[in-house]
């Protein structure tokens, strides 16, 4: 919750002063994914950071789409995604010259080598449950029991299929 209300309000920020600025009007950033999301999808489709969701749509889905099936589409931006984040985790963690020994480690108090590899697993974790979803979510069982649970109570179950990978 606490990551959603600081990306929130830094993607707000971020979209105020550019509107202030240049005078367009842009669409929000996240769409309170963690209390109003109906399924995986929903979550990450429509939800949850759409600049970077449009960016991966356009850049990664619809160019796989084209020769692919959408399970492998979803895949491989769900991979794209994830190889962003381990990037990312590189170059904040990047050891300055000073706090390497003579090895090359860290030994530096103030040193924090990144695990890497969480990213891509919470990742291809999300893209493995939109492939279920996409095969399981659609069958009238599914559509039945998920019609009867209150929205908050579907919200929390779709979060809680992340945490097992979550970092």
């Amino acid at each position: 919750v606490l990551f959603q209300m600081y990306l929130t309000t830094y993607c707000e920020g971020m979209t105020l002063f550019w509107c202030t600025l240049s005078g367009y009007q842009m669409e929000r950033v996240m769409k309170n994914p963690l209390f109003e999301s109906k399924s995986p999808s929903d979550f990450w489709g429509r939800r949850w950071n759409l600049l970077i969701h449009a960016a991966l749509k356009g850049c990664v889905f619809k160019p796989v789409r084209r020769h692919f099936s959408s399970t492998v589409a979803v895949i491989a931006t769900f991979a794209a995604s994830a190889a962003f984040h381990e990037w990312i985790l590189s170059t904040l963690f990047a050891p300055m010259p000073h706090q390497l020994d003579d090895n090359g480690n860290c030994s530096h108090k103030d040193c924090f080598p990144p695990i890497y590899g969480c990213a891509m697993v919470f990742f291809l974790w999300q893209a493995g449950i939109i492939a279920c979803e996409k095969v399981v979510g659609r069958t009238a069982v599914v559509q039945t029991i998920a019609k009867s649970v209150p929205l908050p109570v579907r919200t929390a179950m779709i979060i809680c299929l992340g945490l097992p990978v979550v970092h």
